[in-house]
């Protein structure tokens, strides 16, 4: 995923971060404390019981009681110019030619076909995607 989104042009925020672990800490307060207690006292003895109350009354009330008006109007999404996203969003792993222009993948040698005038890849990193379904 952070190979794709550093091709996309986008910045990755890991959860790791301060911020993002005083999001969650304060969400998981929220969830462990909080919504037991609330499921306690309307009686929710099932779980088909407790998932109809969330669907249909707690969810409105916690985004109202917490939600945060944007700042700015409009979208924050960009137009992506890229029209290749079969291949950035692909499965790639990396390996090194061998002297007889193969591969090795999961156990099986891939032969690479010459291209142009050359004889042989040199030994150097080679990607590929996921999509092959040889037998």
């Amino acid at each position: 995923m952070g190979r794709a989104l550093q091709e996309l042009g986008i910045q990755m925020i890991p959860a790791y971060s301060p911020q993002a672990r005083g999001r969650m800490e304060r969400s998981y307060r929220t969830w462990q404390g909080r919504l037991p207690q609330e499921l306690r006292v309307r009686g929710m003895r099932t779980a088909e019981a407790a998932n109809a109350f969330l669907r249909e009354q707690y969810i409105a009330e916690f985004n109202h009681r917490f939600a945060v008006a944007a700042e700015q109007k409009g979208s924050a999404f960009v137009t992506c110019r890229r029209k290749d996203l079969d291949w950035v969003f692909s499965i790639q792993q990396e390996r090194t030619v061998n002297r007889d222009n193969t591969v090795v993948v999961d156990n099986r040698v891939l032969q690479i076909e010459k291209r142009g005038g050359a004889t042989r890849w040199r030994a150097a990193p080679f990607s590929f995607t996921n999509t092959w379904t040889g037998g």
